[in-house]
């Protein structure tokens, strides 16, 4: 059986405090590591090991203020870490302290500070980082239905395109640069094409009109040209008595009567 004097959880205790004022234990494994002895040293080995492994638990970053306010209520609660001699206690016998277990504890709560600290900020970048992913879907998912939504205008193109009774509309512009073209279906509605069509601001559209033979342009809807200035604007609906189209320039949400400049106009003929 081993003589060895067991000092259990002081190891731990000294490789959290340091040796700069050890006592009672803390002091004697101190002279045992001075003489040499080969189970302090390897006792101090785990110690150390285990504070580096707890070290690590936490990410490198200050406390919250909260923690460190409540760290410093408490250690000026605590007054005194060393408690008055007992009474009656035998001539020469080692004075008791609360050092100790008062470190420990300090020790372990300093632990739990940082500890929490790193979790919180974990938890606040992991909320930072699904906020974000929250974000990216959202406007994938935005792209996919504009996406969807421009392949639906698409395939409606092509079907009034390929419609039976669907002709194409002769178009004569002046010297403008802008070029457009007319597919009209007397039963589905009207397709014009337009190139070269000038950008407009954000505060600005182009609005399709239909002009009936007798009565005021109603709106058939509103368009933009992409980069290159094409645009392809389809109206569903029956065309019975329009006689023709018209586009103008227009406020971003539309207008209920044509009130800016007609850049285009489209008479169509009998046939």
């Amino acid at each position: 059986m081993s003589t060895h004097p067991q000092f259990g959880d002081a190891y731990g205790l000294l490789a959290l405090t340091g040796p700069d004022g050890a006592e009672g234990a803390g002091a004697l494994i101190l002279e045992h590591l001075v003489q040499g002895c080969e189970e302090c040293r390897l006792g101090m080995e785990r110690a150390h090991r285990a504070v580096a492994v707890l070290g690590q638990w936490a990410a490198p970053v200050p406390p919250p203020e909260r923690i460190e306010a409540a760290l410093r209520q408490r250690l000026a609660a605590a007054g005194p870490w060393a408690a008055a001699p007992v009474s009656g206690a035998a001539p020469g016998r080692r004075k008791r302290t609360w050092g100790r277990p008062f470190a420990a504890a300090l020790a372990a709560a300093m632990a739990l500070a940082i500890i929490g600290g790193g979790l919180w900020w974990r938890l606040r970048l992991d909320a930072r980082r699904m906020a974000r992913l929250a974000q990216e879907r959202a406007v994938a998912a935005a792209q996919a239905r504009q996406g969807t939504a421009a392949a639906a205008r698409l395939r409606a193109v092509l079907a009034l395109l390929a419609a039976p009774g669907t002709r194409a509309v002769p178009v004569r512009l002046g010297p403008a640069r802008l070029r457009a073209h007319a597919f009209l279906n007397p039963h589905r509605g009207v397709v014009l094409v337009g190139e070269r069509m000038p950008a407009l601001p954000k505060a600005k559209t182009y609005e399709l009109w239909l002009l009936p033979a007798r009565g005021a342009p109603r709106p058939a809807g509103l368009f933009r040209p992409d980069p290159k200035g094409t645009a392809v604007h389809l109206y569903q609906g029956g065309m019975a008595g329009v006689a023709g189209i018209a586009v103008s320039i227009e406020p971003a949400r539309g207008s209920a009567a044509p009130t800016g400049p007609i850049v285009l106009a489209i008479r169509f003929a009998s046939g």
